[in-house]
Protein backbone atom coordinates (compact mmCIF):
# COMPACT_ATOMS: atom_id res chain seq x y z
CA UNK A 1 0.00 0.00 0.00
CA UNK A 2 2.75 2.49 0.88
CA UNK A 3 4.46 2.14 -2.50
CA UNK A 4 1.51 3.73 -4.30
CA UNK A 5 2.11 7.14 -2.77
CA UNK A 6 5.66 7.91 -3.94
CA UNK A 7 8.63 8.99 -1.85
CA UNK A 8 8.65 9.15 1.95
CA UNK A 9 7.37 12.44 3.35
CA UNK A 10 6.33 13.59 -0.12
CA UNK A 11 3.62 16.24 0.08
CA UNK A 12 0.50 15.10 -1.72
CA UNK A 13 -1.62 17.69 -3.58
CA UNK A 14 -4.54 16.74 -1.28
CA UNK A 15 -5.17 15.41 2.22
CA UNK A 16 -6.28 11.86 2.96
CA UNK A 17 -8.20 11.20 6.18
CA UNK A 18 -8.82 7.53 6.99
CA UNK A 19 -11.25 6.43 9.69
CA UNK A 20 -12.14 2.89 10.69
CA UNK A 21 -10.40 -0.42 11.03
CA UNK A 22 -10.27 -3.66 9.15
CA UNK A 23 -7.63 -5.93 7.74
CA UNK A 24 -5.58 -3.07 6.25
CA UNK A 25 -5.54 -0.94 9.41
CA UNK A 26 -1.91 -1.73 10.25
CA UNK A 27 -0.66 -0.93 6.73
CA UNK A 28 -2.79 2.20 6.59
CA UNK A 29 -1.36 3.41 9.89
CA UNK A 30 2.17 2.75 8.59
CA UNK A 31 1.42 4.69 5.39
CA UNK A 32 0.18 7.62 7.45
CA UNK A 33 3.53 7.89 9.22
CA UNK A 34 5.35 8.16 5.89
CA UNK A 35 3.20 10.86 4.26
CA UNK A 36 2.63 14.43 5.40
CA UNK A 37 -0.91 14.68 4.04
CA UNK A 38 -2.07 11.20 5.05
CA UNK A 39 -3.85 10.87 8.40
CA UNK A 40 -5.10 7.66 10.02
CA UNK A 41 -7.52 7.98 12.94
CA UNK A 42 -8.75 4.41 13.40
CA UNK A 43 -12.25 3.83 14.67
CA UNK A 44 -13.82 7.06 15.95
CA UNK A 45 -17.29 8.20 17.05
CA UNK A 46 -19.41 10.25 14.66
CA UNK A 47 -18.75 13.39 16.74
CA UNK A 48 -15.05 13.22 15.79
CA UNK A 49 -15.65 12.25 12.16
CA UNK A 50 -18.16 15.06 11.64
CA UNK A 51 -15.42 17.64 12.36
CA UNK A 52 -13.55 16.40 9.27
CA UNK A 53 -16.34 15.34 6.94
CA UNK A 54 -17.64 18.88 6.41
CA UNK A 55 -14.32 19.82 4.77
CA UNK A 56 -14.08 16.77 2.51
CA UNK A 57 -14.70 16.84 -1.22
CA UNK A 58 -14.87 13.07 -1.65
CA UNK A 59 -15.82 10.22 0.63
CA UNK A 60 -14.73 6.68 -0.21
CA UNK A 61 -16.35 3.92 1.83
CA UNK A 62 -15.07 0.49 0.75
CA UNK A 63 -16.65 -2.67 2.07
CA UNK A 64 -15.80 -6.35 1.73
CA UNK A 65 -19.17 -7.86 2.44
CA UNK A 66 -22.03 -6.42 4.48
CA UNK A 67 -22.49 -2.67 4.48
CA UNK A 68 -22.85 -1.69 8.13
CA UNK A 69 -22.24 2.04 8.09
CA UNK A 70 -25.27 3.43 6.25
CA UNK A 71 -25.54 6.31 8.73
CA UNK A 72 -21.99 7.39 7.82
CA UNK A 73 -22.93 7.42 4.15
CA UNK A 74 -25.99 9.56 4.87
CA UNK A 75 -23.88 12.01 6.90
CA UNK A 76 -21.34 12.26 4.08
CA UNK A 77 -24.09 12.97 1.57
CA UNK A 78 -25.60 15.62 3.84
CA UNK A 79 -22.41 17.70 3.62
Amino acid sequence: MCDHFGKDKEVLPFDIFVFGGGRFAKKTKQASTKRRNFYYFGRQPLSVISRYIKNCHYCLMPSDFLETFGLSAVNALAW
